[in-house]
C-alpha cells in the first residue's frame, strides 16, 4: 500500500481495488466524511455511509426514518460488494461495545481490511463541528453520546490496529481551518501522523505525535526521538 501527494496537498493511499475492506473510522464530528470524499472519490471506491443513506431515503419517501432503516439498507449494500468481491468503504464511528465483531464477518477472511481513522485534537472539536453541522442542516448527535464514542472510539482503534492488515492515522486540525481568512481556498486540515503496512508502522509526521489524544499517541511508544 503506497502513498502519493494528491493536487490539494493531501497525502492519499493507494488501495488496491480488488479484495480490500476499508473502514473510514474516527469519532463524531471528527471529519470522516469528508476524508472519505478526499481520500476514495480519486479511486472510484464507493463509500457506504449510513447518515447519507438516511438522509435520500427520507428525502425520496418524504417522512422521517429511525435509523435502523438506514442501517438495515446499509448490510444489503455490504452483502453485495462481498457478494461481488469488490472493494468498498464503510464509514463508521467504531465505538462497538466489542469492536471484534467488525472482523468477524466470515465475508471479511477473503478480504485485507484497512481501518483509515481520523481524530481531531480533542473532543471538543468534535462537539464544535458537530454544531456547525446543524447549523447547516445537518443531522446532530448529543452531546452525552459524542463524549462517550469519542472515548470508545480511540480506545477501540488501538486494540484493532494491531489486527488488521494496514492503517492510516489522520489529526484533523480545526484550529487550522479557523486560521484561514481566504473561504474560496480549500480547507484541508486532515493531517497523516502514520501508516502501517502488516505491522511496519511509518511516521510520517512524527512532530504531530505529542498532539494526539491519548492513548493513541502510545502506539508510536519508542518512536518518537
Amino acid at each position: 500500500m503506497g502513498a502519493f501527494i494528491m493536487p490539494n496537498g493531501l497525502i492519499n493511499i493507494e488501495i488496491p481495488k480488488k479484495f480490500r475492506y476499508v473502514l473510514i473510522a474516527g469519532p463524531n464530528g471528527s471529519g470522516k466524511t469528508t476524508l472519505a470524499d478526499l481520500l476514495l472519490g480519486n479511486l472510484g471506491i464507493e463509500c457506504i455511509n449510513q447518515d447519507r443513506i438516511k438522509a435520500a431515503l427520507e428525502k425520496e419517501c418524504g417522512y422521517s426514518l429511525h435509523v435502523n432503516v438506514a442501517s438495515c439498507h446499509a448490510g444489503r449494500l455490504m452483502s453485495k460488494f462481498f457478494e461481488h468481491g469488490d472493494t468498498f468503504a464503510f464509514e463508521t464511528t467504531l465505538d462497538a461495545r466489542n469492536p471484534l465483531s467488525i472482523l468477524s464477518n466470515p465475508q471479511t477472511y477473503h478480504y485485507e481490511t484497512t481501518i483509515i481513522y481520523v481524530v481531531p485534537l480533542s473532543v471538543e472539536d468534535c462537539i464544535k463541528n458537530v454544531h456547525q453541522r446543524v447549523e447547516n442542516n445537518g443531522h446532530g448527535v448529543p452531546e452525552d453520546k459524542i463524549r462517550e464514542r469519542y472515548t470508545k472510539s480511540i480506545n477501540n482503534f488501538c486494540k484493532l490496529s494491531p489486527l488488521v492488515h494496514s492503517w492510516c492515522l489522520y489529526l484533523n486540525d480545526y484550529k487550522a481551518e479557523d486560521e484561514k481568512d481566504d473561504k474560496k481556498t480549500p480547507k484541508n486540515t486532515h493531517k497523516l501522523v502514520a501508516s502501517s503496512d502488516m505491522g511496519n508502522i511509518q511516521l510520517v509526521r512524527p512532530e504531530l505525535v505529542g498532539l494526539l489524544p491519548q492513548p493513541l499517541g502510545g502506539i508510536f511508544t519508542g518512536m518518537c526521538h
